[in-house]
């Protein structure tokens, strides 16, 4: 390892569990900002398969250090760091209880062999605040970060993305004069989708706009075809996101923990949001999210008072646009920067 490196001109190796081109890419933003301070970041997937390709990554990469995103990245991360004598950062992006539907041997083997990797690294970051207090049970310090956001670029799209994604929509079927709920992410039943479908069909003056990739696009596909309101785009670079939330009206993010990430991009676009009691209500205000049980009667009363009182929606948007202000990616990398530091002493 490099003790006398500068930083500057040091090489990454970014391993972060496989999720599909489009989802989870707050890791690309933070190697954004750390190249634009002279880090070279090679942001690679880790599950599966992939692991082979960012083993052999590691081993011919010339790189100075790794940085292992939960779980995949960091399991694979942390063996190929101390056989190539590189830094190490674990980034531990997501609870522990993203796993816990597995079999529980399966989840308890998990668990010990992230403790195991975690008590042999000192540098650790951690997102959530029930990952920070369950490492604290252990004796493990972790370095607080968060989920950030390009601001401006949502809050202002280039006028080229946005005519482009109003191409796109209306090409699709959708009205851009008319209500949008639009739904971004990943496309499991941790967000809830099915009582999302199950609010539009009790909610005709609205359409529903998903935008996304995972295990339940092809009945996102068969709702596409059935029920006027619903519109399955399929999954987009990230550039273009902004441009399609800059047509929407309401935010949807129904999930159990505290900050995904696409609650600050619908903040930052201005847009009022639809979140669940849960990880979101320990995160963010009643007067930044409009929380709900996930039900379809809930989701629907929520998007009706939203359509009926306009005053309401602007109130949801300005206040969570205010909070996305706070969160800047370019923070959290300079986070991440003193960490990478800190690895090669």
């Amino acid at each position: 390892m490099a003790d006398e490196m500068s930083t500057a001109s040091m090489r990454v190796l970014w391993l972060r569990p496989t999720t599909g081109k489009n989802i989870s890419v707050g890791r690309e933003r933070i190697a954004e900002h750390l190249e634009r301070r002279g880090v070279t970041v090679d942001v690679r997937d880790a599950t599966g398969w992939d692991a082979v390709d960012a083993a052999r990554a590691a081993f011919v990469g010339r790189y100075d250090a790794i940085v292992g995103t939960a779980r995949a990245g960091l399991y694979v991360g942390y063996p190929l760091a101390v056989l190539g004598r590189l830094g190490f950062v674990a980034d531990i992006a997501d609870p522990i209880d993203q796993i816990r539907d597995l079999p529980d041997l399966l989840f308890r083997t998990f668990n010990w062999y992230e403790l195991s990797v975690l008590r042999r690294t000192s540098q650790r970051a951690a997102v959530y605040e029930s990952t920070r207090n369950r490492l604290a049970a252990h004796g493990l310090s972790t370095t607080p970060v968060e989920n950030g956001v390009d601001f401006d670029k949502f809050a202002d799209p280039e006028a080229s993305v946005v005519r482009q994604t109003e191409s796109i929509l209306t090409e699709a079927g959708v009205d851009v004069d008319k209500p949008i709920a639009m739904y971004v992410g990943g496309l499991s039943t941790t967000y809830y989708l099915f009582d999302i479908l199950g609010a539009s069909e009790r909610c005709s003056d609205w359409q529903f706009v998903f935008l996304g990739e995972g295990p339940l696009a092809e009945m996102l596909r068969d709702a596409n075809n059935e029920l006027e309101n619903v519109f399955y785009l399929g999954s987009f670079d990230y550039d273009l996101i902004p441009g399609f939330l800059s047509h929407a009206s309401a935010g949807l993010c129904l999930v159990g923990i505290e900050q995904p990430l696409k609650v600050l991009e619908y903040g930052a676009a201005g847009l009022p949001t639809i979140g669940m009691h849960g990880g979101l209500s320990d995160r963010f205000s009643e007067d930044q999210l409009l929380f709900v049980d996930p039900s379809p009667e809930s989701v629907a009363t929520s998007l009706d008072d939203l359509r009926t009182d306009p005053s309401l929606a602007k109130k949801y948007g300005e206040n969570l646009r205010e909070e996305a202000k706070l969160h800047s990616w370019a923070d959290i990398a300079d986070i991440y920067y003193e960490l990478l530091e800190a690895s090669l002493s």
